[in-house]
């Protein structure tokens, strides 16, 4: 592949931080036009500690990967209508670090995210 036929990387926006910054406050100030609405939140069933259990693993939670169907694990927020253009997020897979998800505008959500365990927090 020649470099005609390559991607450009992106370049990143010079005002990106300012931008950001704009958009808290606009967030602050316009209350009335926020939806915050938790679409998805991470439910884990509770472990019981088993006394024989190395202390330093974590505890082993029920796989949802070994489901049979998904009616075992419906989604925790299904959309209302064909109009509905509200993100399904799903994170019953290998890591989870997603904790929860808050939608803020249409088109603008808020990730919580959990660290790795036996780490110093990277997600």
């Amino acid at each position: 592949m020649d470099a005609e036929e390559q991607e450009p990387l992106y370049a990143p926006q010079e005002n990106i931080l300012e931008d950001c910054l704009r958009r808290e406050a606009e967030r602050a100030g316009y209350n009335e036009s926020l939806i915050n609405r938790v679409v998805y939140e991470q439910v884990e069933e509770p472990v019981e500690p088993d006394p024989q259990a190395d202390s330093d693993k974590p505890p082993s939670l029920p796989s949802p990967n070994n489901c049979d169907n998904d009616q075992d694990f419906p989604p925790y927020y299904s959309l209302k209508s064909d109009e509905d253009t509200t993100l399904v997020f799903e994170s019953r897979f290998e890591s989870a670090n997603l904790r929860k998800v808050i939608q803020i505008y249409d088109y603008e959500y808020d990730l919580i995210l959990k660290p790795d365990y036996l780490t110093k927090g990277y997600t």
